[in-house]
């Protein structure tokens, strides 16, 4: 991204391109893992379903975690948080029509499912 300062009705130069991540959850290691290898995480699983739906749907996943669910236009919709108490799922309900995104964090890196409610 660039940023520019608009002040007075007036946009300044632009600074330095930069690159931006923003988290959109962290997952827990499993339970008694201290390992950070690659590897740790290549069981992982997102799931969603029905998909499509119609506002009201689970998320399955394998490890616990925070997840958010955001809109097409990014906006947060709501923080899902899932463990071993709720059996790794979760339901998401009243939705309205249109796109939506459930992402998490796993070993650094988004994971990002898309769900649609008709």
């Amino acid at each position: 991204i660039q940023v520019s300062a608009y002040v007075n009705g007036i946009w300044g130069a632009y600074g330095t391109v930069c690159t931006v991540t923003t988290p959109a959850g962290v997952l827990a290691k499993p339970n008694g893992s201290d390992s950070k290898d690659a590897e740790l995480f290549s069981d992982f699983k997102l799931e969603t379903y029905p998909n499509p739906n119609t506002g009201t749907f689970t998320i399955s996943v394998s490890y616990e975690g925070k997840f958010n669910l955001v809109n097409e236009l990014g906006q947060l919709i709501q923080t899902i948080e899932i463990s071993k108490d709720n059996n790794f799922e979760a339901k998401i309900e009243g939705l309205t029509q249109g796109v939506y995104f459930v992402t998490g964090i796993v070993n650094d890196e988004v994971i990002t499912k898309k769900v649609i409610v008709q």
